[in-house]
Parts: C-alpha cells; structure tokens; sequence
C-alpha cells in the first residue's frame, strides 16, 4: 500500500505543477495585454494579440517562452521546485505545439499522400471471416477463399 501512496504522493505533485503553470499563462497573457494597453497599443491591435493567444498556438508559444524566461532567472537558477515548473512551461508547449503541427500534418497530407500512393482501403485488410461448420465438442472452422471480383484492388470481396 506504500507504494499505491508513493505514487499518489508523486502525481500530485506533479499535477501542482500543471496546475500553477496553467494559472501562470492565464497571469501572464493578461500581463501582457496590460502593457501593451499602457503603452498605447490601438485596441483593434490588442484584440489582435489577445485572439491569438487564446488559440492553442498561441498557448504553446507563451508556454514555452515563459519556461525559457524562468529557466535563465538568476533568482531561479538553484531552486529545484522552479526549474522543475520552468521544465513543466518547456515541455507543455513543445509538446502542444508538436502536436498540433502532427494534426495539421495528417489533416492535410495524408489523403494527398493516400491518393499519389494509390493505397487500398484499409477496410481491405481486414483478416477473412470464419463459419462454424458444426458444433461439436471442439467446432469446426473452415477458412473462407478470398474470391476476386476483377483486377481492381477496390473490388476484392471477402465472404
């Protein structure tokens, strides 16, 4: 039973983290368009900034920034706790943003690649299907033909 609360002790710290990194974010995005507001940024320009970092992009970008900025604080430097969070900032947006470049990459590429490849159906690869013949204490199982239609790929019928 220790170790059940040795890793529950473990995750929850962990998930601290997450969640003051979450709460950081939400801080500094709202820092941020403060600035820019006394500094006499028109509105349009900041509703512009605000959009963008409500977007899953702009997230990973302030994330990652803001885990490369507590990383090099002097005052930071030797307090594990911090660098551990920094790490958390790092790791969450590069992993964020890598993840919404891997989406964008299959959204878009691969039914192009799919159709310069000419790749069967994957419906098509499915294993054939079995009948039982007779039910005895052990049954009977008779493997189907595979039966082609024509010379088309896409025509293949399993029975």
């Amino acid at each position: 039973m220790s170790k059940f609360f040795d890793t529950l002790k473990k995750d929850s710290t962990q998930a601290a983290y997450r969640i003051a990194g979450t709460q950081v974010i939400k801080a500094t995005k709202a820092g941020l368009l403060n600035v820019l507001r006394r500094k006499g940024v028109n509105n349009k320009h900041i509703n512009s900034v605000s959009n963008f970092l409500d977007t899953e992009l702009g997230t990973a970008g302030l994330s990652t920034a803001v885990g490369l900025m507590l990383s090099h604080l002097p005052s930071f430097k030797n307090d594990k706790r911090a660098q551990s969070i920094a790490e958390e900032f790092r790791v969450g947006g590069l992993a964020l943003a890598g993840n919404i470049l891997a989406n964008k990459a299959i959204q878009d590429f691969l039914p192009k690649l799919q159709s310069l490849v000419d790749l069967p159906n994957i419906s098509l690869l499915q294993s054939p299907k079995i009948r039982v013949e007779e039910l005895t204490t052990a049954p009977v199982y008779e493997e189907l033909e595979e039966e082609k239609v024509s010379d088309d790929i896409n025509s293949l019928v399993w029975h």
